[in-house]
């Protein structure tokens, strides 16, 4: 057995109320935990268990009274004694939840893992409907938690997500998290496509998200796909909120991969390519770093408003409108590879709608005479680098 910590977050009625827990472990070990008292949150305690073990506890409220100590045995609901009135009936499962203490799902449990967490019961599901559900045989069993709302399955057999159609489209309105999920090797093409209250995607083993996976998941803020290494095309179209974005070493960005996407900065040390329009209408970037880039395609950097620094020391082709209607924060572009700006040496808009900016520009001598570093220069006031 180990000594594990876990962390409790709720909401307290009244700071004069006091809280204890109810606590039992989900599987063969009964160890039964009573921490002291509380007034705060979170409450932080250890458990007697192997790591990664599930749990589920219940939080309550006593005043006068006590808890019945753990002699008592486990009913479902946890007993309480005290002078009636004395504990608040509400906050008896308010924070029924299974918790995994370090986070890695079915690290210890055995098999693979998904958590999902929607905003409905959908405890009246058996392992059955589940299967049919994600169209496989993958699940044997499955774990309720928090009213039902969260849905721990277990399983063996890895699979691909929605690789026969979107399959949580019933779900776009009611499905809030996908955690934990490291019985997932790829998600398909517009699996999680106009979920709306989608906030979390975690799939530690995926190394795959087909295009427009997550296309207008507008609450999205968190994604972790630490071994996906191409962004397919459409893959953050209208994910306006994303905050924080783990992935692979990426190599390939594709066409319009990031546009309306919210993510403040990127660091793609390895990427090599981005298609057309890869990175554009991202409102809210202010650093992108591609040292590695050799090409970029048409308005791969168009209408990015907050830009201030863009560096691509070896890219050698740049499309036409490559940095088309960028703000006033633009102030810095390396190009000191690029030969081919926009693919003629005419103006190409590759700066078209750039105006009244003050920008240093690094550029091969045999380019500075392109027709669209001249109007650049016209628009705005440039510092030309030559190399």
């Amino acid at each position: 057995m180990a000594t594990n910590q876990i962390t409790i977050n709720f909401s307290p009625c009244s700071p004069a109320i006091s809280y204890r827990v109810f606590y039992r472990e989900i599987g063969d070990v009964s160890f039964i935990e009573w921490p002291d008292e509380f007034t705060s949150s979170p409450i932080v305690f250890e458990v007697e268990g192997p790591e990664g073990q599930l749990y589920e506890g219940y939080i309550v409220s006593v005043c006068e009274g006590d808890v019945i100590g753990p002699e008592v045995p486990w009913t479902g609901e946890p007993p309480i004694s005290g002078e009636p009135g004395c504990c608040d009936p509400d906050v008896i499962d308010a924070v029924a939840e299974t918790i995994i203490p370090d986070g890695s799902g079915s690290s210890s449990a055995g098999g693979a893992f998904l958590r999902l967490v929607y905003n409905v019961n959908m405890s009246g599901e058996t392992v059955s409907d589940w299967n049919a559900f994600f169209q496989n045989s993958n699940f044997t069993s499955v774990v309720y938690s928090a009213g039902g709302t969260v849905v721990d399955l277990y399983g063996s057999t890895p699979f691909d997500l929605g690789a026969a159609s979107a399959i949580f489209q019933n779900d776009l309105t009611i499905l809030r998290v996908l955690d934990f999920a490291d019985v997932i090797n790829a998600i398909r093409a517009s699996t999680f496509a106009g979920a709306e209250n989608l906030i979390e995607i975690d799939c530690p083993a995926c190394t795959v998200a087909n295009s427009a996976a997550f296309f207008a998941c507008s609450s999205l803020t968190d994604v972790n796909l630490p071994l996906v290494t191409d962004v397919s095309d459409q893959l953050f179209v209208g994910t306006t909120v994303l905050s924080n974005l783990i992935l692979g070493d990426i190599i390939t960005v594709g066409q319009d991969s990031f546009v309306g996407c919210g993510i403040p900065n990127l660091n793609f040390p390895n990427c090599t390519s981005a298609g057309l329009g890869g990175f554009r209408g991202m409102l809210n970037i202010g650093s992108l770093s591609l040292p590695s880039i050799t090409s970029v395609g048409d308005l791969c950097f168009e209408d990015m408003p907050n830009i201030a620094i863009v560096s691509l020391p070896v890219c050698t082709s740049v499309g036409q409108g490559a940095f088309r209607s960028n703000g006033p924060s633009l102030s810095n572009i390396n190009l000191s590879s690029c030969s081919d700006l926009g693919g003629t040496t005419g103006n190409d808009n590759v700066f078209e709608f750039v105006v009244g900016n003050t920008i240093t520009l690094t550029l091969l001598t045999a380019t500075a005479g392109d027709g669209d570093v001249t109007t650049l220069q016209a628009n705005n006031t440039v510092t030309l680098i030559l190399v």
